[in-house]
Parts: structure tokens; sequence; C-alpha cells
């Protein structure tokens, strides 16, 4: 079973991924706006992952799924445009 949440600071945002009743949601914190909002789903949602920063990119790899499968992929988060890539593997 997938943990509830995981956070994450990339750019000028902190990201937190948390678990709905039938899904992932993620929710993004601007600390230049001082507001939230919700941020955009990943390809492949998942929770327990390792995840690295580097000034506007995270990537976030491995974890589990909402049925607790190991995942093996990895994705790309870019916060300047708010999007996700699949890594190759």
């Amino acid at each position: 079973m997938c943990s509830d949440k995981e956070s994450l600071a990339v750019g000028t945002e902190l990201l937190v991924f948390g678990k709905e009743v039938t899904s992932h949601v993620i929710f993004r914190y601007s600390i230049l706006t001082n507001s939230w909002s919700s941020g955009m789903k990943m390809n492949a949602p998942r929770c327990l992952f390792g995840s690295a920063s580097l000034k506007e990119i995270a990537i976030l790899a491995g974890g589990c799924d909402s049925l607790g499968s190991i995942l093996s992929s990895a994705e790309l988060y870019n916060s300047e445009t708010q999007t996700w890539e699949i890594l190759p593997a």
C-alpha cells in the first residue's frame, strides 16, 4: 500500500504528492505568490519514490503505483513549464 503523502522542493515550488480515494493528486505551493494550486498529473502516478531536484528540474524514479506494484520508470518535472516527461529506461 502506498504512503499518503510525499513532498519535494523544485525551483520556487513545493510539490506535495498525495492520494485521494480513487486517484493520486499533486498540489503545488508557490513561494512567489504564497498560494496553492493543483499540479499536473504524472504520466505514471507513484508514491514511495526516490527523487532529486536541481533548480527547476526534478526527477522521480521507482516507487509503487496505487495497486502496490513496483515501478521501474522515471519521470522528469520542469517547474517552469509545469510538465512531466517520461525518461528513457
